[in-house]
């Protein structure tokens, strides 16, 4: 076991270079301003540059720890007062006390009824075990080339998302290639065999010029909207089916598990047939400051029951285009946000939705996409589901690692393995079954 000091013995602080900038008075640019949880914007100048460790100075999250309440600033960003600012010293290694800190029980450190704060004099005293700083170095590059490959999946992640959208609005949104083709050019990147699908003119519609022999539909007519359930508080257990909520949106579109998160046991699952998640289903926030955001149910956090304050989107079985719809979904909603009946609304009904006029290409156009959206869809859920594995690996080692259990003097990874292999909880690998069924799994 290593020996314990006080973050305070082992950190240089630098709060007192933070300077808050109000919002009106931000001016935009390329350099992060970090607030308490991560970036909360870009401005135009900073105030450090370097590679720096923050940790949350006020806000629930020291609570609920969604988020890790210590997280990594490099190179030049400016840092309101909502964030502790600090840089390991001679006694230690920055990233190692990322690492320390967020495995620390800091619960009895803060302060505040009703918004937690984590005071600099008790940050200070919070206790960490500090290995030699050889071992630290080890700590760092082990666990670091897992961060790393998580970073690099979930960056990978935007790219194919961005690709995939980026092709929906080129093709359906923007009718490039139709454009292309009635200009007498070829559609650019694109096999004659795709190309052929497009028509070469437009017509007239009741929502403007639109491709020829393409046609006008209500969503209804291809998706269902179907409500979440209020589950009672007082049914939620730690283990058994997952409940979807709002909370579980993330910022990349896709659902996410957090620490908080809440489950049904199986037999009381069984009541609620007709709330369950089925994979890639797009759900949509109809209330509160997030209303419109939306999230796709990637297949491994399935089996799971969607929560109320959200429509689920689900395509018919005359439209079985699950992919196509999943881009549908937020196109609609942005064009939504800012209808009003007599005065704004903060809350979208289900009506808003199902008369809503979208243009629709042929079937075998929406063939063609929905196999490259697909195929985009299934590389991302992938890359989730080993960011998974890869972060049940890093929490089952971080703590061995930092309290000596495993040893690394002697360079011991044969042990590192064995800890990898037998003791990491099974992940469920919904996305193969999922591959494997063309798009159905049997709960």
């Amino acid at each position: 076991m290593y020996p314990t000091k006080k973050l305070g013995e082992v950190s240089i602080n630098f709060d007192t270079k933070r300077i808050p900038i109000k919002e009106s008075e931000r001016k935009k640019g390329k350099y992060p301003y970090y607030g308490a949880s991560g970036i909360v914007d870009y401005i135009d100048d900073y105030i450090f540059d370097g590679e720096y460790l923050l940790i949350a100075e006020d806000g629930e999250n020291l609570r609920t720890r969604n988020t890790p309440v210590a997280f990594k600033a490099k190179s030049k960003f400016w840092v309101n007062n909502h964030a502790h600012i600090i840089k390991g010293n001679d006694k230690a290694l920055t990233k190692y006390l990322e690492y320390a800190v967020n495995l620390s029980d800091i619960s009895s450190y803060l302060t505040g009824t009703t918004m937690p704060k984590l005071t600099q004099a008790n940050m200070n005293r919070i206790p960490v075990s500090i290995p030699p700083i050889e071992i630290q170095h080890k700590i760092v590059r082990i666990i670091g080339t897992v961060d790393d490959k998580i970073d690099l999946n979930n960056q990978l992640n935007k790219t194919l998302e961005a690709i995939a959208k980026a092709i929906f609005k080129e093709w359906f949104i923007d009718f490039g290639p139709v454009r292309a083709k009635a200009e007498g050019r070829r559609p650019f990147g694109m096999d004659d065999e795709t190309a052929a699908l497009f028509p070469d003119s437009f017509e007239d519609s009741e929502l403007g010029p639109i491709p020829k022999g393409w046609k006008i539909v209500e969503l209804d007519t291809i998706a269902d909207v179907l409500n979440g359930f209020a589950f009672k508080s007082a049914d939620y257990k730690e283990s058994g089916i997952f409940v979807l909520r709002t909370k579980n949106f993330n910022e990349q579109g896709f659902a996410n598990s957090l620490q908080d998160d809440v489950f049904l046991s199986e037999e009381k699952a069984k009541e609620y047939d007709s709330y369950y998640v089925q994979p890639f289903d797009i759900h949509l926030i109809m209330v509160a400051a997030s209303i419109g955001k939306t999230s796709i149910t990637p297949p491994c956090i399935l089996p799971a029951l969607r929560n109320q304050n959200m429509w689920c989107f689900r395509n018919k079985s005359n439209f079985p285009y699950r992919h196509n719809l999943n881009l549908i979904v937020p196109i609609v909603s942005e064009n939504l946000k800012g209808f009003s009946s007599g005065s704004a609304r903060d809350f979208f009904r289900k009506g808003d939705f199902q008369k809503y006029k979208i243009t629709l290409p042929t079937n075998d156009l929406l063939k063609k996409s929905e196999k490259i959206i697909r195929s985009l869809y299934e590389m991302i859920a992938f890359n989730i589901e080993e960011n998974i594995l890869l972060t049940q690996t890093r929490d089952l080692l971080l703590p061995k690692l930092i309290s000596g259990e495993i040893s690394l003097s002697n360079n011991d990874i044969s042990t590192i393995s064995n800890e990898t292999t037998t003791h990491i909880p099974p992940i469920q690998q919904k996305i193969y079954a999922y591959t494997k069924n063309e798009g159905k799994i049997n709960m």
